[in-house]
């Protein structure tokens, strides 16, 4: 598992990120390069956590499902885009990409 990487603050008091963030980012990463070599149904927990390096406790305290790593993916992506394109478009965005993604993955 790569370290994490500390973040001065104007203080000079070195704080690390958030440590869930990571975690989350390990495990969206290892299914997705699970899934370069194996098709989504495939892919077990026990898959994800190997690949992530994290534990199956770790895993379930940040997703309760594999699922819940899709949704998370796209919700944390389409909100870094709308975040970037102005605040009003992010609740639109967010609240379609939510609406279909639940009609067309779960």
């Amino acid at each position: 598992m790569p370290k994490m990487s500390a973040n001065l603050k104007q203080n000079g008091v070195i704080v690390l990120e958030n440590q869930k963030d990571y975690m989350k980012k390990y495990i969206v990463d290892a299914l997705f390069k699970l899934m370069d070599d194996y098709d989504y149904n495939e892919v077990k927990i026990v898959d994800i956590t190997q690949r992530a390096g994290v534990s199956r406790a770790t895993f379930y305290r940040n997703f309760k499902t594999k699922e819940d790593i899709i949704k998370y993916y796209f919700d944390y992506n389409t909100t870094q885009f709308a975040l970037r394109k102005g605040i009003s478009l992010a609740k639109e965005l967010i609240i379609m990409t939510s609406s279909s993604m639940y009609l067309t993955c779960c």
